[in-house]
């Protein structure tokens, strides 16, 4: 079982916990909550910290139609990866500190902030993948711009100019397991004047 975590005082959407007012079936806390609009009701704290609920149902800009949509599983996701410590990935990035923003815990800001997906080819991006999902962060990114913007990804410099081992293999035609074992033995200054021109 999970360690317990009291809500109480903590604000979710529209949604202010007032204190845990008993056990669910299934052994989880539940807690008396109220919503700006005015209603009070029991809920898990379970949804709460997953970003399910985020107001008593009254909020029309939470569903907004789009909660079949591909952004609505991208952020659903996002919260999912932030706050559910028993998804696999969790240690990725709630497990290391990446937050939601507050103003994203509502679908209806992430949004106005993010806008449509450009396309089925891009996701949301972390400029600074050691930052927060927040709008001054976060931006749709397609795969090799995410690609090259990984925390594992290793940067090389050639006469001023920096990327991704990915990059410049792809600019010198060499595959990456071939410069990687290269460059066990050699500086990217020889590895660069051997594979340039090929």
């Amino acid at each position: 079982m999970g360690k317990y975590i009291d809500l109480s005082g903590r604000r979710f959407g529209k949604i202010k916990v007032l204190f845990r007012s008993g056990t669910s079936i299934n052994k989880k806390p539940i807690f008396k909550v109220v919503c700006d609009c005015g209603v009070s009701k029991d809920v898990v704290g379970s949804g709460l910290l997953i970003g399910h609920i985020v107001s008593c149902g009254c909020s029309k800009g939470f569903k907004h139609g789009l909660s079949k949509t591909k952004e609505y599983r991208v952020w659903a996701g996002m919260l999912s990866r932030c706050r559910d410590k028993n998804l696999k990935i969790y240690p990725l990035y709630g497990g290391r500190g990446i937050k939601v923003c507050d103003r994203w815990l509502e679908f209806s800001n992430f949004m106005l902030d993010m806008g449509e997906r450009p396309s089925d080819k891009h996701s949301i991006d972390r400029v600074d993948v050691n930052g927060n999902y927040e709008p001054n962060n976060c931006r749709w990114a397609d795969r090799e711009t995410q690609d090259n913007n990984k925390r594992s990804n290793v940067y090389l410099t050639m006469n001023g100019v920096t990327k991704t081992m990915k990059q410049w293999c792809i600019l010198l035609g060499v595959k990456q397991p071939t410069m990687r074992c290269y460059l066990k033995r050699h500086s990217f200054n020889e590895a660069y004047n051997r594979y340039n021109g090929k």
